[in-house]
């Protein structure tokens, strides 16, 4: 039997046209499955809904005779057969034809263990003919993509997806404007779409849900050290956001003779303190790629100890309220990078959102963490990164006032020389 491959991300997938094109059913069952027969619980486990034992929505013994998955002491169970069961939504249904053709083609089949009442695997499949399974289209799904599917509606779920700009330049010429106006035009009324009248009619309670995403997500992009001056990010201490991105730059971002950001660790893994960050109040644009981040002090990582020396352990205070969010896709590269601050211990600040440019992160690369922090370089960008300008200021008048003590101490031995030498010829 041949590995199975995982699928960890919605364009993994994509990239197997699974349950496409119509009349097949695969997508639609999918996105059921996920939402109606399973909860992931806070430990990342896959908790069953429903009882596959018991025949629900039509689930029965798979045997794996033919070896099409590996060998599990757990029993298989396969559900998505319309010719057996009435008892699946219509929108899994509706382009089922009742002939030997695609739209009965595609099946979901899970390894169940009944004393935890939790899904150990979950795979989809096809068929290849009227009875056998498709062994080269026979996908494991991780708990990862599950709960991507999780954050979908239906609609979105099914939408190919779309080129959106990440930055959107204010000053942009008039053309430009009305591709974007009609971009969020036509966004808005598929996100009306996917409402119910209730829904679409009812006040909302947060109105930055509501707000299409192409405009919400018009965030501002940092090219130089004096833009990462100016946000205040990581400033001032006990804050550990200008240390953690330092750190960032220099030990998990390679950049390659193409330019591209490459990570240096496995993200996915978890390493420091990485996890998966969920996007579910969509404060980072929409993309098919997984989030992480990583900064969370409360947890136990393995950052290095100039990162972590100022957290006080407490909740109150300012020393553990950075992030930093990176979009990671299965070829190690770093799509984009963004910092962020809490707003409160649940929330991150819309408008304390930033994303980090490749030009930005060659600048901090090229600084030791001294100079990073407090801009003593022969650079034209001389600036005092971890200071705001009050200190600066400070730190200016302090300089002086040592100059004028060397100044007066020089000449008081002066005086004291002449003097001696005064007496010594009167004698």
């Amino acid at each position: 039997m041949s590995t199975v491959r995982t699928l960890s991300y919605l364009s993994d997938l994509r990239e197997t046209a699974f349950g496409r094109p119509p009349p097949r059913h695969g997508l639609n069952l999918l996105w059921w499955f996920a939402h109606d027969c399973v909860q992931i619980d806070f430990n990342g486990h896959m908790t069953a809904k429903c009882n596959p034992i018991n025949g629900a929505f039509g689930f029965h013994r798979f045997h794996n005779r033919d070896g099409l998955l590996p060998y599990s002491d757990l029993l298989y169970y396969e559900v998505g057969n319309l010719n057996i069961t009435d008892s699946l939504p219509d929108y899994v249904t509706q382009n089922h034809t009742g002939y030997s053709d695609n739209s009965n083609k595609d099946r979901i089949i899970v390894s169940f263990d009944p004393r935890r009442r939790r899904f150990e695997n979950i795979y989809v499949t096809q068929h290849s003919d009227q009875v056998n399974f498709d062994q080269n289209h026979t996908y494991r799904i991780s708990a990862e993509l599950i709960k991507d599917i999780q954050d979908l509606s239906l609609r979105k779920f099914l939408r190919k997806p779309k080129n959106r700009s990440e930055n959107v330049f204010i000053g942009i010429h008039q053309p430009a404007q009305t591709n974007i106006s009609q971009s969020t035009s036509n966004e808005l009324t598929e996100d009306i779409q996917d409402l119910s009248s209730e829904e679409y009619i009812s006040e909302p309670t947060d109105h930055s849900i509501d707000i299409p995403q192409i405009v919400r997500n018009i965030m501002r992009t940092l090219n130089n050290l004096s833009d990462l001056k100016e946000t205040g990010f990581g400033r001032p201490p006990p804050r550990h956001g200008l240390n953690l991105l330092w750190w960032f730059a220099h030990d998990c971002v390679r950049i390659d003779s193409n330019g591209q950001m490459i990570a240096r660790c496995d993200i996915a893994n978890g390493p420091f303190g990485f996890e998966r960050f969920h996007n579910r109040e969509r404060l980072l644009p929409y993309t098919d790629l997984p989030y992480y981040e990583v900064g969370n002090l409360h947890k136990h990582g393995s950052l290095p100890e100039y990162v972590t020396e100022n957290y006080t352990g407490s909740r109150s205070d300012n020393s553990n309220t950075d992030r930093i969010i990176v979009s990671f896709d299965s070829g190690k590269r770093l799509n984009n990078i963004y910092v962020t601050q809490h707003s409160d211990q649940v929330h991150f600040d819309q408008n304390h959102t930033y994303r980090i440019s490749l030009d930005l992160m060659k600048k901090i690369k090229k600084l030791s963490r001294e100079e990073f922090l407090r801009g003593r370089t022969n650079r034209p960008e001389q600036l005092f990164i971890s200071m705001p300008p009050s200190v600066q200021h400070n730190h200016s008048n302090t300089c002086l006032s040592k100059k004028c003590c060397c100044a007066l101490i020089c000449c008081g031995l002066l005086m004291i020389i002449a003097v001696e030498l005064y007496f010594s010829f009167k004698k």
